[in-house]
């Protein structure tokens, strides 16, 4: 991933319709956005913890090779493929860039484009490993590096493998980038 300052969620680089998923904003900004909703609505909207984020993708049922899976494929997800045409497989892949939010089939839970789409900021600081985690499924606010945190669910840009549970990145708060947006969670009540 590389921060390119000059995009933004108004700008990113390439055409954006109303229903694509927001991109270029940085952890700093969906906090700042998610700020301003609760503002408005009075609700108490957040950024998913990692461990919602993978319970919800490992029930999503796209296939991976730690399941025996065949891995998640164009007719599931909007990714990348390097087998051609700079990341669009031939005949196979509709959408270079974003695809509108709602284009593939919904999981199991009624979630849509959870891998795949655009890679999405999560609560927690960023951690190597899961030693001392939360077993409650509460973000990690120990920031053994400050500033840093989790990026999951892999890209329109990246091949498959991106796109399995176990792969994470870790990106700086205050950047944003043409690959990684956002979901709002909301606590039950």
């Amino acid at each position: 991933m590389a921060h390119q300052p000059e995009r933004n969620w108004q700008r990113p680089g390439f055409a954006q319709g109303d229903d694509h998923p927001v991109l270029c904003v940085s952890w700093r900004d969906a906090q700042a956005y998610i700020d301003w909703l609760n503002a408005r609505t009075g609700k108490q909207y957040r950024l998913p913890s990692e461990a919602e984020w993978e319970y919800v993708a490992t029930l999503a049922d796209l296939g991976n090779a730690r399941s025996g899976g065949e891995g998640v494929t164009h007719e599931l997800a909007n990714i990348g493929m390097v087998e051609c045409c700079g990341g669009k497989a031939e005949g196979r892949d509709v959408w270079i860039e974003t695809a509108p939010v709602g284009s593939f089939p919904a999981d199991r839970l009624g979630f849509h484009d959870v891998r795949g789409n655009v890679w999405e900021w999560q609560a927690d600081c960023y951690h190597e490993n899961y030693v001392d985690a939360p077993v409650d499924g509460s973000a990690r606010s120990d920031c053994p590096t400050p500033g840093y945190h989790v990026i999951r669910g892999g890209s329109y840009g990246d091949a498959g493998e991106f796109l399995e549970e176990r792969f994470r990145l870790r990106g700086p708060e205050d950047q944003g980038y043409f690959t990684v947006g956002f979901r709002l969670a909301h606590s039950a009540e």
